[in-house]
């Protein structure tokens, strides 16, 4: 079964600070009991290579993906892309991390296809179990 085509599109590029891109990995943690949340993640192996993508095709729709140190998977951080309810403007944010510290930082967009680029710049951090927090949100 194919999926429909994306309405919204987001491509992730993962930049190293204190921590090479080739220690860190990317899981798809949105797919539980095989139901989506409205949109797709396409990762290259590894995912340091090239940028990965997350799509929305559900205007409320979140796609949310976990970057682990590959050497320690206890340190993590779990990015939601999605969009605002009801809309295809994009919506980035850092939802959980321990041990990493994950900055978004937007690099360019394609207005004619609704495709945003950011860098997700990603440090060690002595932080430990940090839930729930918006640490960064980006918009168009």
């Amino acid at each position: 079964m194919s999926q429909p085509p994306a309405q919204l599109t987001c491509n992730f590029t993962l930049v190293g600070n204190g921590i090479t891109t080739d220690n860190i990995g990317v899981s798809f943690v949105s797919d539980v009991n095989s139901n989506s949340y409205g949109g797709f993640i396409t990762v290259n192996a590894p995912a340091n290579v090239a940028p990965f993508t997350t799509g929305l095709w559900d205007s409320d729709g979140d796609v949310f993906f976990t970057l682990y140190k590959i050497d320690d998977n206890a340190v993590n951080a779990v990015i939601d892309s999605s969009s605002d309810t009801g809309t295809f403007d994009p919506r980035v944010a850092v939802q959980s991390q321990s041990g990493f510290a994950v900055e978004v930082q937007q690099t360019g967009k394609d207005s004619a296809t609704n495709t945003f680029n950011y860098n997700l710049v990603v440090s060690l951090s002595s932080a430990k179990n940090f839930k729930n927090a918006t640490v960064q949100k980006t918009r168009k």
